[in-house]
């Protein structure tokens, strides 16, 4: 025999939490859910439940896009570079004790010499593309939080390239 497996949303009176139960037969949630302190929810309380599982999973999203995008390697004077914390913290070192080029290393391992201010302009440029993860993020969240249907919330685009 097949069944449909239907999914209902059911609110606890205590707390006006809703809850999704998923079962086979009808007969199930009857009897589990159909007593005190449970209820099935309203359509605009399971509504509202879907949209804010919907918001809380794009800005999921958005974050684990941000993370991944802020440490994208860096274009610099026709080389690429690593963009980590540590290769940041490591040029800021070197630029507070330089005078003369140093020897760095492209993404590649190429030897690269920088100057004083080529080092200044490297994580200059670092510190603005991780800015600008953090910005785009911060205005992708307060997009998804205006949302007030799934399908906005879906039509988000959280591209960050």
């Amino acid at each position: 025999m097949i069944y449909n497996t239907m999914k209902i949303y059911i609110k606890n009176t205590n707390d006006n939490s809703i809850q999704i139960f998923t079962s086979e037969s009808y007969e199930s949630i009857s009897k589990n859910f159909r007593q005190p302190p449970y209820e099935k929810a309203t359509q605009q309380e399971a509504d509202s439940f879907i949209l804010q599982e919907a918001k809380e999973s794009k800005i999921t999203e958005i974050k684990a896009n941000k993370d991944s995008f802020i440490y994208l390697p860096v274009d610099y004077n026709g080389s690429t570079f690593k963009n980590t914390e540590i290769s940041g913290k490591n040029l800021e070192t070197a630029y507070n004790f330089i005078d003369e080029p140093i020897q760095w290393l492209d993404i590649q391992d190429n030897t690269i010499a920088l100057t004083k201010l080529q080092v200044k302009d490297l994580i200059t440029l670092m510190i603005s593309h991780r800015s600008t993860g953090y910005f785009l993020e911060a205005s992708l969240i307060n997009q998804v939080k205006a949302c007030l249907t799934t399908a906005e919330v879906n039509n988000i685009d959280i591209t960050f390239i």
